[in-house]
């Protein structure tokens, strides 16, 4: 009488295993990964089936609605059967240890690498700004204040430039197989290959060039 009690509670439970269908959570994740494509994907409990049987195989998987509490309710097969699921999408950003003004050159030891949820809250709505840990921060400047705590947005910052406005460059006219060089200076903040207006420091003519390494401005007539 014992062993058959097992075998009845073995069967049972292979039963309720079988109702419960294909695990869902690997093509949740692989959907929402087109929408967090720089994140990590989890959950914090299984998904839920809200509406028909749970199918033995996922043919297709679509996503019906997503709340800024990172709650979405989805369903599979074309309806067959529906249900609900949280998930956390988790990216490594850099965090302001300090307040960093509008100007100042970003430096490492100013920021600390943090996984934080961006499909929850504030980082949701900006997720698509938010700047991750692989840049590097000594080749960027800021152009508004960071606050302590905060995550960085690409809005908020800008590539460190090559040469800046004000600064004395070296404009070589180029015309055909001539080259002439006169001193200069840059009109305004320019990266190298760019284009960058300057102005002649004899005849004070603005013209159009592209920088070049070591400070030329290669203009041509």
């Amino acid at each position: 009488m014992k062993f058959f009690s097992v075998g009845v509670l073995s069967l049972f439970a292979f039963a309720v295993t079988a109702s419960a269908g294909v695990s869902v959570e690997p093509r949740l994740r692989q959907e929402l990964a087109k929408t967090y494509t720089d994140a990590t994907i989890s959950f914090s409990a299984p998904a839920r089936w809200t509406a028909g049987q749970p199918p033995e195989v996922i043919s297709a998987l679509e996503i019906l609605s997503e709340s800024p509490r990172g709650e979405i309710q989805f369903q599979v097969n074309g309806g067959v059967a529906a249900g609900t699921a949280t998930f956390a999408a988790w990216k490594e950003v850099w965090i302001s240890k300090r307040r960093v003004l509008p100007g100042e050159r970003l430096k490492a030891e100013d920021f600390v690498p943090q996984k934080i949820n961006i499909a929850a809250g504030m980082a949701r709505d900006v997720r698509g700004l938010i700047l991750g840990k692989e840049i590097d921060l000594s080749m960027m400047e800021s152009r508004q204040t960071v606050l302590e705590g905060q995550f960085i947005l690409s809005s908020a910052v800008q590539r460190v430039p090559d040469v800046r406005r004000g600064e004395a460059v070296r404009v070589r006219l180029v015309s055909g197989d001539v080259a002439i060089s006169t001193p200069g200076t840059a009109e305004e903040p320019a990266y190298l290959d760019q284009q960058v207006r300057v102005m002649t420091q004899k005849s004070k003519r603005v013209l159009l060039g592209t920088l070049r390494k070591d400070g030329i401005v290669e203009v041509k007539l």
